[in-house]
């Protein structure tokens, strides 16, 4: 459940219609920040790319919500809850994911750019 979504601007923070998104792959080896480095990486290409065919034509009408996202804030984060990543997974939830001790589950993911 790693990922970004991109929105449209709306006066309330993560309320705007949804025009794309993407989720992290598993690649085994994978470490929590090669996670995050991995899907930012992603996202940004798939953005330029999307941006690139729409060049000179509208961007297509985002895809409105079906309930509000979760905002995560600065309150909500404490050191400790990467003890689990660390000191019980040894950095290597991607592995343990892949090798079926923990489970995640898949999200269909919105991209209006490939609908136009």
């Amino acid at each position: 459940m790693v990922g970004f979504t991109l929105h449209d601007t709306e006066q309330a923070l993560d309320s705007g219609t949804i025009l794309l998104q993407n989720s992290y792959q598993p690649v085994r080896g994978d470490t929590t920040h090669r996670i995050a480095c991995r899907t930012t990486v992603d996202f940004a290409e798939r953005l330029g790319q999307c941006l690139s065919s729409c060049a000179g034509r509208t961007i297509p009408a985002g895809i409105p919500q079906k309930s509000s996202g979760r905002l995560f804030l600065n309150s909500d984060w404490r050191p400790e809850h990467l003890r689990l990543v660390y000191d019980f997974y040894n950095d290597a939830v991607v592995d343990a994911l892949l090798d079926g001790e923990i489970t995640g589950r898949t999200v269909a993911l919105i991209d209006v750019f490939a609908l136009s």
